[in-house]
């Protein structure tokens, strides 16, 4: 008997039936819309157990807000003809499936390169929010009559991974079966034909293992036959663990070089081969669908051509296009002429970085939370092989590890206590303190000082100082008249310190250079290097890395990508000049660069994800109600602002070359942009009813920040930006009523506030001792937070506010203290505080009526884990805003491992 209805589900008609269950078409009788129906086999959801596990994992798939994957509506169980079925309801649609596009023919290369970026798009957002599809084939990528593409059955496929109990039983199953399409539930883990190596061995699966199966997809398309086929499973799953596929270009000779490049990389054998993030495929991919849209890049490569001046014209830009846009690491393995060798030397899944290497070149010392305690610790392992060790246990994070000159000692920083400079033997043992606080310690080449730097990674100021490795007198501060002194590096003579750094009377922060200071107290040379990069299209990411003889090693960025370069330095003058090289072909962070006097080079590879996170919280409560959860998945989305009632939330959305506001219903989950590609648009701020958005233009040559105004109406996106004001600077608040802006401007910062109506500017409140920034208007409007040397509150009155007598203190100024916000009945300022050793949410009580604080900061939520911090990101991109329901902020993500570089010398 057929089934007439599931739930409030009425059946249209059976669309197909799997290994999970039968999928039909149906109609939501609630919501008056189509819908897909999967109910779930009931042997598959018998064991209590799998069921949780399924439930939890759709669930997760349910986040996924992608244009490129099917959204689940609904996860539920039905009475159905008496007996108790489990389904999902997804979004229907209309199309064919690429396994019923792909058998005519061979798919048109422009059909190829637009069908891979959406799905290549799609699998790294669903990687960046932690979820394997583990089953990527044609059969479950659904292309619309548009030419949109839609990837099935997310956790689905996950699912199917968990209920195997033994992966040898269940793989002499699947392959004693019928070929099929389908997903053997509960058997082999994924189809056959698709699956990578590892998953057809029974080994742990990451992202890799899609990047693999994509790759076989991608051949299929542009072959139009499969990459690993057999007379049977067992011969397939033999092609796909042993043998490498048929070049593409000898199956279809229209199939470019580039691409039949692409498609090889994804399908090495060895994970650690293939490219290792789905979004540097996707940036690949899209510049090579560019080059061919532009007709920049033809995809008719015939192999039978003669290699003739004209057809290497074509494969030699196209090799340099896949080197800049994303062919990592392996494609600088060894050459025989001795160009660069890259070796991966940890593998870890969390976050492995600051490198060291011992004087003898034969250890390596770095900071990890390889221990799962998460937090980070030094540890040390032998180049050559063995077991590492750890030699710090402290539940506070420990980082940048020196070797001393004569290797027996590290020194190192550490969080614990409020934070200082430790060293510790290198074999182990009690590890001593020998500065307060500071950052980046570097033995001197004689080992009698340590050079550091006291102040915060993200922030513009920093003080250099050096102080005896004994433990004897006090640290002497270097260069004071410098705001800015950090990241020291010394001299190979031992005898000058070069560091990053920034003069007092600087015009802004751009002014930021590398300086070279004597020991003796004597003026600090500047290097030049800033120019000369800026130049070359470079921007300095942190300090320099280490000499290589009349060179300096570095990692600068260009674009998109972090890299490592060096670049001629004089031995005498300090001045830098030439052209820097380029030593790495990453796609992330190659940043943390570590050398020895034998030029041999480690560096962290690391990938930053930052992202929009909510805590539940009672409306005039400071401490958390509720766990925090993931609000956001792009790879960096920053500076939410928040409506009042807590359903909408604007922020920053930045993709390479770009940065743009968008509007999100934090409800339905629906994401619009409001501002458009061309400009790069930053500081949102949502007025408190949700009603209109204020955000800043990047400023002209001439420095001026436009003000905008977008209007968030019924139709998100449809609403033309109002340009408020020419010559302001960043909004950072609205008025309660939503008539005025607050905004910073100058140098040093200070507020201005602007009446939108009228358009007139008044200058608000300066800071006699530095800048004045974040201000904030209080729920009443008679107040406004903002950030001085301590967090302030400033007493506000007919757009007028007093000098800084009357201002009162909300903190003390013994830490840094940033992003005042207050809760929605003005009776608590949160703010982020570096308090307690690591970047926390605090908040402080305060009557507005009184004008005065009561109690202690209490705290809000910690933060203390490298891996998920707010400590990451740099001041201007951090965001906390309040609802009367929830707390906004952003956080970052780091992970990463240590690499090492041999190169031979210029």
């Amino acid at each position: 008997m057929a089934v007439q209805s599931i739930s409030h589900y009425r059946v249209l008609e059976k669309l197909g039936e799997g290994g999970m269950g039968v999928v039909y078409r149906a109609l939501d009788l609630r919501l008056d819309r189509q819908v897909a129906l999967k109910v779930i086999g009931g042997e598959t959801m018998a064991n209590p157990d799998r069921k949780n596990r399924f439930v939890q994992e759709a669930r997760a798939a349910s986040a996924l807000n992608h244009p490129n994957i099917v959204t689940i509506y609904e996860i539920d169980s039905a009475d159905v003809e008496g007996k108790m079925v489990d389904f999902i309801a997804m979004e229907y649609v209309r199309g064919r499936t690429l396994q019923n596009l792909i058998p005519r023919k061979k798919l048109k290369p422009s059909d190829v390169l637009k069908y891979a970026v959406q799905i290549a798009d799609a699998l790294g957002a669903a990687h960046a929010a932690g979820i394997v599809h583990r089953d990527v084939k044609p059969a479950n990528l659904m292309v619309t009559d548009a030419g949109q593409v839609k990837i099935l059955d997310f956790g689905l496929a996950k699912l199917t991974e968990r209920f195997g109990s033994e992966h040898e039983k269940a793989l002499t199953e699947t392959l004693a079966g019928e070929a099929g399409p389908t997903t053997e539930e509960g058997k082999v883990f994924g189809t056959v034909a698709y699956m990578s190596p590892e998953q057809a061995e029974g080994h742990r699966l990451d992202a890799r293992s899609d990047i693999f199966s994509f790759g076989s997809v991608l051949y299929e398309m542009a072959t139009g036959q499969k990459a690993f086929q057999g007379a049977s499973k067992i011969s397939t799953l033999a092609s796909v663990i042993h043998q490498e596929p048929t070049p593409p270009r000898e199956i279809a000779g229209q199939v470019s070089p580039e691409l039949e490049r692409i498609i090889l990389i994804c399908l090495r054998k060895d994970k650690t081969r293939r490219f290792q993030h789905m979004q540097d495929l996707r940036v690949l991919l899209q510049q090579l669908k560019d080059e061919f849209d532009a007709g920049k890049l033809p995809l008719i490569a015939p192999v039978s051509a003669p290699a003739t001046a004209r057809s290497l014209r074509w494969i030699v830009p196209g090799l340099a296009l896949a080197l800049a846009a994303g062919a990592a690491y392996w494609l600088l393995r060894p050459a025989p002429d001795g160009s660069p060798v890259l070796d991966r030397l940890t593998w870890d899944d969390g976050l492995t970085a600051d490198p060291s290497l011992s004087p003898d070149g034969r250890m390596l010392a770095y900071s990890s939370d390889r221990a799962g305690e998460r937090n980070l610790d030094i540890w040390v392992q032998q180049l050559a092989g063995g077991a590492s060790s750890r030699l710090t246990t402290n539940r506070s994070d420990d980082t940048t590890p020196d070797f001393s000159p004569d290797g027996a000692n590290i020194a190192f920083q550490s969080d614990r206590d409020g934070g200082g400079i430790y060293t510790i033997p290198t074999v182990g043992g009690q590890e001593r303190l020998i500065a307060r606080r500071g950052n980046n310690p570097r033995y001197s080449p004689d080992g009698s000082q340590v050079a550091y730097w006291t102040g915060e990674p993200a922030d513009v100021y920093g003080k250099l100082f050096v102080v005896s490795t004994n433990g004897s007198g006090q640290p002497v501060e270097l260069q004071p008249e410098f705001v800015l002194a950090r990241y020291p590096v010394w001299t190979p003579d031992g005898k000058h310190i070069l560091f990053e750094g920034r003069r007092k009377k600087a015009a802004s922060a751009l002014e930021t250079d590398w300086f070279v200071t004597p020991l003796d107290g004597g003026p600090a040379v500047q290097t030049g290097a800033s120019a000369v990069l800026q130049s070359h299209g470079l921007f300095l990411y942190l300090g320099p890395g280490g000499w290589r003889g009349d060179r300096l090693l570095f990692s600068a960025r260009a674009g998109a990508t972090r890299s490592l370069y060096e670049i001629a330095i004089s031995p005498s003058t300090f001045r830098v000049s030439g052209v820097p090289h380029r030593l790495t072909l990453g796609t992330g962070v190659d940043a943390e660069p570590y050398t020895r006097a034998d030029g041999r080079i480690v560096f962290a590879s690391l990938d930053f994800q930052s992202n929009l996170w909510t805590i539940p919280i009672a409306a005039a409560r400071a401490a958390g109600a509720g766990p925090i959860e993931r609000l956001s998945q792009g790879s960096r989305d920053d500076n939410p602002s928040v409506s009042g009632d807590g359903s909408n939330v604007v922020f920053v959305k930045s993709r390479p070359g770009n940065h743009e506001i968008w509007l999100k219903d934090i409800r339905s989950g629906r994401e619009t942009a409001l501002t458009d590609s061309r400009w790069d648009a930053f500081a949102p701020v949502m007025a408190a009813d949700g009603s209109k958005a204020a955000y800043a233009l990047s400023p002209t040559r001439g420095g001026k920040t436009a003000i905008h105004v977008v209007p968030l109406g019924a139709l998100p996106g449809s609403s033309v930006p109002e340009l408020v004001c020419e010559d302001c600077g960043p909004p950072t608040s609205w008025s309660q009523d939503g008539s005025r802006v607050l905004y910073v401007y100058g140098e040093p910062p200070r507020v201005g506030l602007l009446n939108v109506a009228t358009r007139q500017k008044t200058a608000l409140a300066a800071f006699s001792r530095g800048p004045l920034r974040s201000p904030q208007f209080s729920p009443d409007g008679r107040w406004i937070a903002a950030v001085g040397d301590r967090i302030y509150l400033i007493p506000f009155r007919n757009d007028q506010a007093p000098g800084e007598k009357e201002w009162i203190p909300l903190t003390d100024g013994a830490a840094v203290e940033e992003q005042p916000h207050w809760s929605p009945d003005g009776t608590l300022v949160y703010f982020y505080s570096r308090r307690d050793g690591f970047g926390c949410l605090w908040a402080q009580r305060f009557d507005p009526a009184s004008g005065k604080t009561s109690g202690a900061p209490v705290d809000v939520s910690h933060f203390h884990s490298s891996r998920l911090s707010m400590s990451s990101l740099p001041l201007a991109r951090l965001g906390i805003c309040v609802s009367r329901d929830k707390l906004i902020l952003n956080l970052v993500e780091v992970t990463g491992g240590i690499w090492s570089l041999a190169e031979r010398p210029h």
